[in-house]
């Protein structure tokens, strides 16, 4: 078997990899590079580089690392991803980002899809059908969760952060005893005329810092 070192490969690859919730393990982005690497030893690709954006949404393109991706998009002969969903979960972007590649005479392969990879004549057409499938389920996902935000707000539940005086036990909302005191002084204060920027400053002086740890 020769080794990589000396194979004569047939293409240069980039690899770009992504996933879209600071929730989901890191190592996933690591199991794409993985499997796009090894796709490409199969297939006699050289890989040339890996691009990969760390919890951001495809439903845009405002993504470093693929953004650096297209601008060097001159150094590779084709793009391997996982799945097309990994690339982008908007139709237009899909398609406008395809139109690059095409124009500028690269190719794409998808590690799961096989059936995008090659010259097959339906190939477009499925690749406007799995980008469509992306799209929609991002939005029904978050529609689902919106959904479910809007029912936790009208029963006055906890939505994952906690506003300045208040707290949680696991659903209920509660009050912050220790910042409460403070709380009343800003509305007494703001009763009274004070401005914004005065209660702010009264905040700074008394040590309150943001929910960032900056100054009000």
């Amino acid at each position: 078997m020769k080794s990589s070192q000396n194979r004569t490969y047939k293409q240069r690859g980039y690899i770009y990899a992504r996933f879209s919730s600071d929730n989901q393990r890191e190592v996933s982005i690591d199991d794409q590079i993985k499997a796009g690497k090894d796709f490409c030893e199969a297939n006699g690709i050289q890989v040339a580089g890996c691009y990969s954006d760390y919890a951001l949404t495809g439903r845009n393109d405002n993504r470093p690392d693929f953004q650096r991706m297209m601008r060097e998009i001159d150094g590779c002969d084709i793009v391997v991803i996982w799945n097309t969903d990994r690339l982008h979960r908007n139709m237009f972007n899909a398609f406008k980002y395809l139109g690059e590649l095409i124009g500028a005479g690269k190719d794409f392969a998808s590690v799961t899809q096989p059936e995008l990879n090659g010259e097959s004549e339906v190939r477009l057409l499925l690749y406007s059908i799995y980008t469509w499938k992306d799209q929609r389920y991002s939005e029904d996902l978050s529609a689902n969760v919106s959904r479910g935000m809007r029912g936790k707000a009208e029963r006055c539940e906890y939505l994952g952060y906690s506003k300045f005086g208040y707290g949680h036990e696991g659903n209920a909302i509660t009050v912050n005893q220790d910042e409460a005191e403070t709380v009343r002084k800003m509305h007494e204060m703001w009763q009274n005329g004070t401005t914004i920027m005065g209660i702010a400053r009264m905040l700074k002086d008394n040590g309150v810092a943001t929910s960032r740890g900056t100054d009000p």
